[in-house]
């Protein structure tokens, strides 16, 4: 039997005693879901399988980490993937600075996960003033101006 990480423990736990049911509610309400996945993309993926696509209302994989085939599996399957100021950060961030180039723009969300995940430094946390810092760093690993980082990402302000 292979071990489990803590934070794939964690999304088990999740999925069974909550998510099923909140998908189904997501999809009752026609509410977004915003998820946080770490370590535990196929179990995400398995939960979300239960529910018919075409019921699911918009789906963000908030605070992404995952790998770059993760990331091409949830943009195939119509979600958007939110980059915080991980991708700011020089070696942890490294491995998302190269599959930015390949997620289209319009399926970015760009986020801080305030208070947690501090990437600036001097400072232990992040507020949502700095969802700037990250749109700077995906204008530029994606050669696309600041500004129109910006403008595509308030214009996309709501779900499709």
């Amino acid at each position: 039997k292979q071990e489990l990480t803590r934070h794939q423990r964690t999304a088990i736990w999740m999925v069974t005693l909550h998510d099923v049911t909140d998908v189904k509610l997501a999809v009752e309400l026609n509410m977004p879901l915003f998820l946080h996945e770490r370590e535990a993309h196929e179990e995400l993926v398995n939960v979300l399988d239960e529910v018919e696509a075409e019921l699911l209302p918009p789906i963000v994989v908030h605070c992404f980490t995952g790998t770059n085939k993760e990331a091409i599996e949830y943009i195939q399957r119509g979600y958007y993937i939110g980059f915080t100021g991980t991708i700011c950060k020089k070696e942890r961030g490294a491995p998302l600075r190269e599959m930015l180039p390949s997620i289209p723009l319009d399926r970015i969300m760009v986020e801080t996960d305030a208070p947690f995940m501090g990437f600036k430094r001097g400072r232990k946390s992040s507020e949502p003033a700095d969802c700037i810092d990250v749109a700077r760093k995906l204008a530029e690993t994606i050669d696309m101006t600041f500004s129109t980082v910006c403008d595509t990402k308030t214009q996309l302000s709501s779900f499709e």
